[in-house]
């Protein structure tokens, strides 16, 4: 559905209010990998901070917050409502450009009673250049602001007797997955275990980034669960989904970022290194673990664009990306250390996805 036309918004049970034209909305979409940066973040910017904020989650991906943020709105008390719908990497990219309304519609409550929210984003955060989408975006359309560093990792079921991945055994991988066998992986393997790729489907940055890192072109055979067994399929919808299929599955090896992994229940599934490096911060700053990207915060330059920004969705979407690039909360805050990566940190970059690592930052 393209949103271009009209910004819509239906209110359930015929509940009209009034208060829209005084109120300040933000929507934003996007990958989900960062996600739980943004949430931290996003509570600093209101007024009182998380204690003073009415939040409603839908699902963990749809989530909405209201108050007030006087304190980076130049004293303004006007009613602020956030929105967060979060699809993929790539979606979140083109339904911003597009004006498309995939990580909308969903019912949140709001002043009172539940609205069903048909807006098109105005902001998308994603682990990709628009290079990288399929098709190919021109970054010259986007106002681009780098977040930090999403480090992406392989999850193994706890049967696998390997922990190592390099290039080569995952275009391997990718592309006999359902086929081969534990043994084409290590000499201690079986020859009769098959190995499974659980991945997401092909517009997410955690599938997105590996295949890039790797080289990989092509379309990895993707299973997941399907009526209790593994099944081939175009790939899975959340991070989530594929942290349960792995740890549930013996044989199978999936894709995700750190946040995702520290999921996996304990004695289920391991992070796997690759080409014979763990995804530590000190590998990823060197340069020496390759599957990392940075995540990006997407507005469209166009101001005859529908979700073009407006003064004050400006000014609150710039101070939430200020709260999310603050080099102490990338340094010590545990929401983010634990997951990501300190931009400041980095003594390596890259000029695209999956590019060659160079040094200086």
């Amino acid at each position: 559905m393209k949103a271009s036309k009209t910004l819509l918004v239906a209110l359930i049970g015929g509940l009209v209010s009034t208060a829209s034209y005084a109120q300040v909305e933000l929507d934003i979409t996007g990958g989900q990998t960062f996600k739980s940066a943004v949430i931290n973040r996003l509570y600093s910017i209101f007024d009182g901070g998380a204690a003073n904020t009415s939040s409603n989650v839908v699902d963990t991906n749809h989530l909405s917050f209201e108050g007030t943020a006087s304190g980076v709105l130049g004293g303004n008390t006007t009613n602020v409502i956030v929105r967060l719908g979060f699809t993929s990497s790539e979606q979140g990219l083109l339904d911003l450009l597009e004006a498309n309304l995939d990580g909308f519609p969903k019912t949140v409550n709001e002043g009172g009673g539940s609205v069903l929210i048909s807006n098109v984003p105005n902001a998308s955060f994603s682990d990709i250049f628009p290079g990288t989408a399929v098709p190919a975006q021109n970054a010259s359309l986007f106002n681009d602001t780098p977040m930090g560093i999403v480090p992406f990792v392989f999850i193994g079921h706890n049967d696998l007797v390997f922990s190592n991945l390099t290039k080569e055994t995952t275009i391997s991988f990718y592309e006999f997955s359902g086929e081969i066998t534990e043994s084409f992986f290590s000499t201690n393997g079986s020859p009769s275990k098959t190995i499974y790729y659980i991945g997401r489907t092909s517009t997410s940055g955690a599938r997105i980034i590996p295949e890039k890192v790797a080289s990989y072109v092509g379309s990895p055979q993707i299973y997941g669960n399907v009526g209790g067994s593994l099944q081939p399929t175009s790939g899975l919808t959340s991070a989530s989904s594929v942290v349960t299929t792995v740890s549930t599955f013996p044989g199978t090896i999936g894709s995700c970022g750190i946040a995702d992994a520290l999921t996996l229940p304990p004695g289920t599934g391991f992070v796997l290194t690759y080409e014979g490096y763990a995804p530590t911060p000190t590998n990823v700053v060197l340069g020496l673990y390759p599957v990392w990207s940075y995540d990006h915060a997407y507005t469209v330059k166009s101001t005859t664009n529908v979700n073009s920004l407006t003064s004050l969705q400006s000014t609150l979407f710039n101070a939430l990306l200020s709260a999310i690039t603050n080099n102490t909360f990338q340094t010590t805050n545990p929401a983010y250390t634990n997951s990501f990566v300190a931009f400041s940190a980095m003594q390596v970059n890259r000029q695209g996805d999956g590019t060659v690592i160079i040094p200086g930052q």
